[in-house]
């Protein structure tokens, strides 16, 4: 399952979204994957797909070119694995799945390789999954990414929601614009 916590640091995709992922929905030839659903679990139904969060959820993330090579080996992992299960794989196009191809299960997720896995690594054991989202819009608010592309790489509502989640990054960008405009007055 590392496959999914380095691609949902490197996309910052909700949860449900990243599980909603079906191969459909990743271009290879443009790097990038589209979202088009999330994928929820709902007491006595199950898995179930919905529509992103909010209409400006429905977008395009880039992909590093090395992120479009791991999806491609991976996909060619899974479909033979899928071919040694034979019927006992449920093919639904899903990206990353449950073993037996199955949407995976939040709960399960976080309890069976979540959290042994953030022990393992000595991370604190109250890090979610969400705070891979997190590290993803604040490592490219730190490099000086714009803004307003953070916020839709994540798909926010508004500009006004990634400046008021990333506030604390910010102190550190006003340093980087003195040395700057430094730069340019000397």
């Amino acid at each position: 399952m590392p496959e999914i916590l380095s691609f949902t640091v490197k996309t910052g995709l909700r949860q449900g979204e990243v599980f909603g992922l079906k191969w459909e929905d990743v271009d290879f030839k443009n790097s990038c994957v589209f979202i088009r659903r999330s994928l929820a679990h709902v007491v006595g139904r199950g898995a179930v797909f919905q529509e992103p969060k909010t209409k400006n959820s429905r977008r395009r993330v880039l992909l590093m070119p090395e992120d479009v090579q791991s999806l491609k080996e991976y996909r060619e992992w899974q479909k033979n694995y899928a071919d040694e299960l034979g019927d006992k794989f449920a093919r639904n196009g899903l990206i990353f799945t449950s073993p037996f191809g199955e949407p995976i299960s939040p709960t399960n997720f976080t309890r069976r390789y979540f959290k042994p896995l953030l022990k393992e690594c000595h991370i604190n054991p109250d890090f979610t999954f969400h705070g891979l989202r997190h590290t993803h819009a604040t490592l490219l608010l730190q490099q000086g990414v714009n803004p307003k592309i953070v916020q839709e790489r994540l798909g926010h509502s508004s500009i006004k929601v990634t400046m008021d989640t990333y506030s604390h990054v910010l102190p550190d960008m006003q340093r980087q614009a003195v040395d700057a405009l430094r730069e340019l007055f000397k």
